[in-house]
């Protein structure tokens, strides 16, 4: 069986994948799980489930640029929290590093507009690191 574990009045998708009959990665009040016979291709972008009907259906163009719009705000967050550590005073780094570091995370705060500029003007991070890597898999590109 697939389940699918989703928000009950917004028709979120959660979690998905094969169902082993626990519920115990599936717990909240506000969510419930939907069970298929047969596996499902679903991105959690451009679907949502019909808490009405219990089916699977595709968001319209202005839920899927909102979904996209929300994914990119949360990938801000993220980066930023993951980077607090280099902010931290006693953190032993040569003061230039650590003002690259500043200047990194003030120019994620400055990112605004439309996605896709968003995603052609992500700082580069002071250690090379991709930072963008989950964010454009979650995206599709």
């Amino acid at each position: 069986m697939f389940a699918i574990h989703y928000h009950k009045q917004t028709g979120e998708l959660r979690q998905w994948g094969d169902y082993d009959g626990s519920t115990e990665s599936f717990a909240g009040p506000d969510y419930e799980i939907i069970l298929f016979d047969e596996w499902k291709s679903i991105d959690p972008l451009r679907d949502r489930i019909d808490v009405a009907k219990l089916t699977i259906v595709r968001r319209t163009r202005a839920e899927i640029a909102e979904a996209m719009r929300l994914e990119v705000v949360n990938s801000i967050a993220n980066e930023l929290a993951a980077t607090d550590a280099f902010m931290v005073p006693d953190r032993p780094m040569p003061t230039e590093m650590r003002e690259a570091w500043r200047v990194y995370r003030q120019a994620l705060r400055d990112l605004s507009g439309p996605v896709d500029h968003i995603l052609t003007t992500w700082p580069k991070r002071p250690d090379g690191v991709d930072a963008m890597y989950l964010l454009r898999d979650r995206l599709g590109d």
